[in-house]
């Protein structure tokens, strides 16, 4: 899957787990709605547009355009972080530390599946 595909994935899910509209969740990102129905459709945004995400969501670009999780993982992952209230004022770099940190520790998860539904 290509990093537009995913981006467009990726917002989805996290518009989804806030249960915004697409008017409110635009808002949200500083973007118009059309250019967030867009991206959602599958449509390359210009790079100012990726880098206004990120900043809005204070998530790195590298985790939005990640494929690195399925779609669950990538969800409870997002979840976490963005339920950290002091994760918004960390250092980008050291955002981006622990969204990579977190994508190694799903890849090892799913290097040694288990039935347990609870992991």
């Amino acid at each position: 899957m290509g990093a537009t595909q995913n981006l467009s994935k990726n917002l989805r899910a996290l518009r989804s787990i806030q249960g915004c509209s697409l008017v409110h969740y635009a808002k949200q990102l500083n973007i118009s709605k059309s250019t967030l129905q867009e991206i959602e459709h599958g449509h390359p945004p210009h790079l100012d547009t990726v880098e206004c995400i990120s900043r809005s969501l204070n998530i790195p670009v590298t985790l939005l355009l990640s494929d690195a999780f399925s779609s669950e993982q990538q969800t409870h992952s997002l979840q976490i972080l963005m339920r950290l209230e002091q994760y918004a004022a960390w250092d980008p770099k050291d955002r981006e530390s622990l969204a990579s940190l977190c994508g190694q520790i799903i890849q090892l998860l799913n290097k040694y599946p288990t039935d347990d539904p609870a992991l």
